[in-house]
Order: C-alpha cells, then structure tokens, then sequence
C-alpha cells in the first residue's frame, strides 16, 4: 500500500491558515482529505474507583478535496483558497474574536491539564514502583 504525503510549501500554506489543518491521502475514497485536530477531555475510572482524567486528539473531517464533478484534484491553490475562504467566513462572524480568546484561553488550561497529568503520572509510578519493591514476598513453596 503506498504512502502519499502531501508537499511540504502546500502543509506551510495550510498551517498559515490553521495550525492544527493536517492534509491525509485517503485510500478507500482515492482523494485527499483535510482534517483539523480537535482535543477531547474526558475521564476514566480505575479498579479503585478513583477517576482519571485524561486528554486525546481526534481528527475532524474538513473538507475531501475533490473538483466540482467529483473528480481528482490534487492539493493546490484552489485548496489553500477554499481553506481561506471558509476561514474568513469564520473571522467575518460575529463574536469571533471573543471565541478566539476563549479558545486560547482553553487551550492553555488544556495544555497545562496536560502537563499536570503527566506529573502525576510519573509521580503514581514512582509511588507505585516504590511500594512494589519495598514489598516482602514469602517463598509460599516452603515448608515448615
């Protein structure tokens, strides 16, 4: 199965719009699709009950990148364009510039949840790594 990577002026042009726009060959649909990552927060229950919180990226289909027929087309200008035009379209609403504050705002909690975590992450293993050795283990083979 053959791997396509798009051309890396193309992936410069399209992170100027929107960092998080990544451009992914797909094979089932023989056209390139334009997905942007999108960060999902949520929660995990261990055995003891205690909830864990964790972060994962997922990414959210923007566009196949196709001509008006449906046929092939390949990552070009006209991409970058549509990729513009909707962007404008979101710059133009009202309200945006507040959502973009939000949105900055959120992800540095989200990035400092994340730091946070792995703090503590590291720290549960070094506790746990702690306890497993400190532990005395009896040969329950041996007879009295």
């Amino acid at each position: 199965m053959a791997v396509y990577k798009p051309d890396r002026h193309f992936v410069r042009l399209m992170r100027e719009i929107d960092p998080k726009l990544e451009a992914r060959w797909s094979a089932s649909l023989q056209r390139w699709v334009i997905y942007r990552r999108v960060r999902d927060t949520g929660h995990a229950v261990c055995e003891d009950g205690t909830k864990v919180g964790y972060l994962k990226d997922r990414f959210a289909e923007i566009m196949v990148v196709k001509n008006d027929d449906g046929s092939y087309r390949p990552l070009d200008e006209r991409t970058i364009r549509e990729l513009r035009y909707c962007d404008a379209w979101r710059l133009r609403r009202p309200g945006y510039e507040i959502e973009r504050r939000i949105d900055l705002a959120n992800e540095k909690v989200k990035e400092n949840q994340e730091k946070k975590m792995d703090e503590l992450n590291l720290e549960g293993s070094k506790t746990l790594w702690d306890r497993v050795h400190e532990k005395k283990f009896v040969d329950l083979g041996a007879t009295a």
